[in-house]
């Protein structure tokens, strides 16, 4: 992981990461967080850049533990949070070498498994997982490759409505798909600036089970469409743009 970059990207965080606290429509984060709470009373945020589901998470649980490697977001996150007093606070690189072993009934990884780099991908989650309690839940919540071709055939869609010829607003997309999607295969697409993983709904599941979770349900958490398409047109509805969102339970 880059620290440097992370650090760097602390003030504009908001600006060029999405918030799922603040832009999700169908309310499916909140109702799995709601659910997993039953379960016992410390969460762990990995990865909470700054902060943005703490209050959720902080008004379902006891004690929250909001983790993140970069100390700026970590700084943003306890000034916007700190005086939730069952937030703590703790600085842990989960692409390093070292697990996190504070014990956690409930774990929450929001877009974090998303680097390009599967060797990186497969550090982060080996070293969360240690931390979960037998028995505990973890919440991953990652972008749907399948949402991205929902969106360019939307664009079409779109564009033929306003009296675009259909060869040409197919020729605009593909141009779209072909400067922004690196690979097919590995799921790497440009978002924003950054190269970022993406999953497909079976390689999701596959990602979890192949470390010994079980899969207990699998939701599509879902967004207004001006995240996907500049000047959205507003009849525009489902279905949304959407993560996968999994909950997974560790073996007992």
């Amino acid at each position: 992981m880059n620290l440097a970059y992370w650090d760097a990207l602390a003030d504009r965080f908001d600006d060029e990461v999405l918030s799922i606290a603040d832009s999700e429509i169908n309310g499916k984060l909140r109702s799995a967080i709601r659910r997993a709470s039953r379960i016992g009373s410390c969460v762990g945020d990995f990865g909470c850049g700054t902060g943005a589901l703490l209050p959720t998470l902080s008004e379902n649980f006891s004690n929250v533990l909001a983790i993140d490697f970069s100390s700026d977001l970590l700084r943003l996150a306890e000034e916007r949070h700190g005086t939730r007093s069952n937030i703590q606070f703790v600085r842990h690189n989960l692409s390093g070498t070292r697990p996190f072993l504070k014990f956690v009934d409930v774990g929450v990884c929001a877009n974090v498994l998303i680097d390009p780099r599967t060797h990186i991908r497969e550090r982060i989650l080996r070293n969360m997982l240690p931390s979960i309690r037998e028995g505990g839940l973890l919440l991953v919540v990652v972008p749907a490759f399948e949402s991205l071709l929902h969106t360019y055939r939307t664009l079409v869609r779109c564009n033929v409505r306003i009296g675009v010829r259909r060869a040409t607003a197919v020729r605009e997309a593909t141009d779209l798909y072909e400067s922004e999607v690196q690979s097919v295969v590995e799921g790497i697409v440009t978002l924003g600036t950054a190269p970022t993983k993406t999953y497909m709904y079976d390689e999701a599941r596959h990602l979890l089970e192949d470390s010994g979770l079980e899969i207990v349900r699998v939701d599509r958490v879902e967004y207004p469409w001006d995240e996907m398409i500049e000047n959205a047109p507003s009849e525009l509805g489902s279905p949304y743009p959407w993560d996968w969102l999994l909950t997974a339970r560790m073996p007992e």
